[in-house]
């Protein structure tokens, strides 16, 4: 190219491409910001953005609780795997397969509570308590019929689904069979736990639900197990799952009945006056001249 260049710059709309695939990967491409979405950030909305450590301290005080249940739940799991492990590669391979089949029947158990937590919180705020009631009882029934199908099906079709990790034939698959006879059965009630917890945790008591699963898989399920192992070997180990998992359900159908989850709460500081005043002018601001005058006139 010979000669001088003429340009001119100027507004125009720029449409949106892949600039690597365009030959320009060290682009920056080009950005339309929308100054009046109601999702814009404006100057004076910054100070919104500080951190509230009362929010953050509860954020810990409830959340490593929560966190810690996943934890009891798989140093349980480690435990147990110790004690399988001292009958031989069978029964181990028989355990892990059954393991991964479980892996599925407590999906659902899992979904639910979480599902019955979110709904219940919702309530709770709302001060509903006979929507927190029911909530909780159709969890329970839906927690049933889920997991009760799956181990149903799975008792049913044991040698297909345990046969999927194990060879036809040997002496693992029988050993998984037997097991799973017995403790698939612990995810029933299992779920249920699963869901009262969920239901109790809506309003801020997570220490109570992390204390039955310490007391039952900790302290119950792996001594019984390990005490009984001479008597009744590797039976004691399979038994120990459903009469840990029935005595949880016993203990937080008694603390959903009895204890005072109802009472807890979240934050022991509520969102003051001067906060919400600032958010309900700040969202007032975002609105259409006419859609706030409406606003502002039912708040008349």
């Amino acid at each position: 190219m010979t000669g001088p260049v003429a340009f001119s710059v100027g507004p125009g709309a720029m449409e949106l491409i892949d600039w690597q695939a365009a030959g320009l990967p060290n682009h920056s491409g080009g950005v339309r910001y929308r100054r009046k979405h109601p999702l814009v950030l404006h100057a004076d909305e910054v100070r919104l953005l500080a951190i509230d450590w009362e929010i953050a301290s509860t954020l810990i005080r409830k959340g490593v609780p929560m966190g810690l249940q996943l934890l009891v739940i798989s140093v349980s799991g480690v435990l147990m795997v110790t004690l399988v492990n001292r009958f031989g590669v069978d029964t181990t391979a028989a355990y892990g397969a059954a393991f991964q089949v479980w892996n599925y029947i407590q999906m659902p158990a899992f979904a639910v509570g979480m599902a019955v937590s979110a709904m219940a919180a919702q309530n709770v705020g709302a001060a509903e308590w006979h929507r927190v009631k029911s909530t909780a009882r159709v969890g329970v029934v839906y927690s049933l019929l889920l997991t009760g199908t799956l181990v149903t099906l799975i008792e049913i079709f044991s040698k297909p689904a345990l046969g999927l990790f194990l060879r036809e034939g040997t002496a693992a698959l029988a050993i998984a069979e037997h097991l799973n006879r017995i403790s698939a059965w612990s995810f029933v009630f299992f779920g249920v736990s699963m869901v009262l917890f969920g239901v109790v945790r809506a309003t801020g008591a997570v220490m109570a639900p992390l204390l039955i699963l310490i007391l039952t898989m900790l302290v119950i399920r792996y001594p019984a197990a390990a005490l009984l192992l001479d008597h009744y070997h590797a039976d004691a180990i399979w038994w120990s799952f459903p009469v840990s998992s029935a005595i949880a359900t016993v203990i937080a159908v008694l603390y959903y009945k009895f204890g005072g989850w109802r009472n807890a709460r979240m934050s022991s500081v509520p969102l003051g006056p001067v906060h919400t005043q600032e958010i309900a002018a700040l969202e007032l601001q975002k609105l259409p001249g006419k859609a706030r005058g409406e606003k502002f006139a039912c708040s008349k």
